[in-house]
């Protein structure tokens, strides 16, 4: 990072040079970034630049600190591929990582007009309702408020989906088949809900996905799912391969 006269804010630019040093792995997760006088040194700043730029980071989850020792980069994000149909579970657990998967809450019932119009149901229709969260180590990484038409599933509350993959139990248990995918996909801020639920701070981003996943049923192609599911920032990446 070169001393520039711009409008730019220098605290912004040095944030923007952690951000690159983390990302082409020139400190990696849990190591000490370099301390404030060595920034202050290498780009002639002053310590309250170096400061606003460290505890701008620390907000949006990319170092942590620890009294007396310094500042940490945080945990490495986890890559996942926007076309594949695999469950967050299994995908975390194919790159080797041991997740935990708790479900918060569960119930049945009739949603509202707009889940309704989402789904493309019936008034009378009911759902099986989910909201549940992943965490790798201990850290919670997505929160998913999940609605599976239960015409399609009866008695599905009567299973324990700690720790288990609904989409292995639609596929087992009630022979539904997961053939495709829709997603959009858009950068929002944390309600107070979702924050605690992901224990972060209200200013980090996350990247909400809104999802319909379709399944074949007794040769009948249905809408099997529809979610909403809330990536923290700090700890997802995405990507697509194309291949010819």
């Amino acid at each position: 990072m070169k001393s520039i006269d711009t409008p730019i804010p220098l605290y912004y630019k040095l944030k923007q040079e952690i951000i690159r040093m983390i990302e082409d792995e020139e400190v990696n997760a849990d190591e000490l970034i370099p301390s404030e006088r060595d920034m202050m040194e290498k780009y002639d700043i002053s310590r309250t630049t170096v400061r606003k730029a460290i505890d701008v980071l620390v907000n949006e989850g990319y170092l942590y600190k620890i009294h007396g020792k310094g500042t940490y980069v945080k945990g490495k994000k986890f890559a996942q591929g926007l076309l594949k149909l695999t469950s967050c579970t299994e995908m975390l657990r194919s790159k080797g990582f041991d997740p935990i998967s708790k479900v918060l809450k569960y119930d049945v019932f009739t949603p509202s007009k707009r889940i309704i119009h989402h789904m493309n149901l019936d008034n009378k229709d009911k759902v099986f309702y989910t909201e549940r969260v992943n965490l790798i180590e201990g850290t919670p990484i997505n929160y998913t408020k999940s609605y599976i038409p239960y015409k399609y599933v009866p008695s599905i509350e009567n299973f324990n989906f700690n720790n288990n993959s609904i989409y292995k139990t639609l596929s087992q248990v009630y022979k539904i088949e997961i053939i495709g995918t829709n997603r959009t996909v858009e950068a929002v801020l944390p309600s107070e809900e979702l924050a605690k639920a992901l224990d972060i701070s209200l200013n980090l981003p996350l990247l909400k996905f809104n999802g319909w996943v379709y399944g074949k049923h007794d040769n009948d192609k249905i809408l099997v799912e529809y979610f909403k599911t809330y990536y923290r920032s700090d700890r997802s990446k995405f990507y697509m391969d194309f291949v010819e």
